[in-house]
């Protein structure tokens, strides 16, 4: 599985690192960090790709071209301005976006914002 996480300031950047953390204790099997259930099957092949938008849905646009099918999902960005532009992009490639910061009401609207998830 190949993740891009997509991070803006501070605040995102540390909620970036906690995902990609989390994710490679679930590779690891480390329960330290993340609670597994037992018999959980577990995918041991996780890559992380991360990146700054710097808050421009431009910049996040750029790096879904750029990662168009490399990656199986993009999680991100904080922002609902920059995930609704980025999630239209990633639409193309069939590549969900999945926000964990985006607030937005529209964002909602899977008829408007095919890729998108919370």
């Amino acid at each position: 599985v190949d993740v891009g996480i997509l991070v803006w300031n501070l605040i995102s950047r540390s909620h970036g690192l906690a995902a990609a953390m989390a994710l490679h204790h679930i590779q690891t099997g480390d329960t330290s960090l993340v609670s597994l259930e037992p018999d959980t099957t577990v995918c041991r092949n996780i890559t992380v790709v991360a990146a700054d938008t710097l808050g421009s849905p431009q910049q996040a646009v750029e790096y879904a071209i750029k990662w168009n099918t490399n990656v199986d999902f993009i999680m991100g960005a904080a922002r609902s301005a920059v995930s609704g532009v980025l999630s239209l992009a990633t639409s193309i490639y069939d590549v969900p976006v999945v926000s964990y910061g985006s607030t937005a009401a529209t964002l909602s609207d899977s008829t408007l914002y095919p890729a998108f998830q919370r």
